[in-house]
């Protein structure tokens, strides 16, 4: 299956850049889209060559196109979700939130610093900052906020500025997962 092959590939690269050491911030949404395609990608073709050598009937038909109007759905409605959630790769946790509070102390922003959290008294809002492999900010009680757009935006240039290197577990953690889902590629679907 060539999907299964591209999977493989975009997990190889993608724990190659995390291998090198860049400290790599985006956007979750976009990563959830990437791996929607590949996943509805093989349905779809199957359906395709089903339909062409005469094997999909009306029925057939009709429930591929209220699954793939599901899936659609799912798509839109995480991706919505996920618009003020940041992944942050090759960043302790520690660092991010130094970063935010440096800021806040510097724009004079009542703040609280709890375990994983940042709570505004004012708003009554939370900004949480998890890691466990990777480092997540989710910024989603505070997308309406005016100073929001420019929290990201320093803790983007502020993980740059961090010379301090870690080892990338996710990268290690990437790679066998890769080799993994290769031996199942050479076992089980040849």
């Amino acid at each position: 299956m060539i999907i299964f092959n591209v999977m493989i590939i975009v997990l190889l690269v993608f724990a190659i850049i995390l291998l090198s050491g860049v400290k790599i911030m985006f956007n979750c949404k976009y990563f959830q889209l990437l791996i929607s395609i590949l996943v509805m990608y093989a349905p779809i073709v199957s359906f395709k060559k089903g339909y062409e050598l005469g094997e999909i009937g009306r029925s057939d038909e009709i429930m591929l196109i209220i699954v793939c109007l599901i899936l659609i759905g799912l798509i839109i409605w995480g991706y919505r979700r996920n618009k003020s959630i940041y992944s942050i790769h090759n960043v302790k946790q520690k660092d991010v939130m130094n970063i935010i509070e440096k800021y806040l102390l510097r724009k004079n922003i009542k703040h609280e610093i709890r375990d994983e959290e940042i709570y505004f008294p004012d708003g009554n809002n939370v900004v949480f900052v998890r890691g466990i492999m990777e480092t997540s900010l989710d910024c989603r009680e505070i997308k309406n906020e005016d100073f929001c757009e420019e929290l990201v935006n320093e803790v983007r240039a502020g993980i740059k500025e961090i010379k301090e290197r870690y080892f990338p577990y996710e990268g290690v953690f990437y790679i066998v997962f890769a080799v993994f889902l290769y031996w199942i590629n050479l076992t089980f679907l040849k």
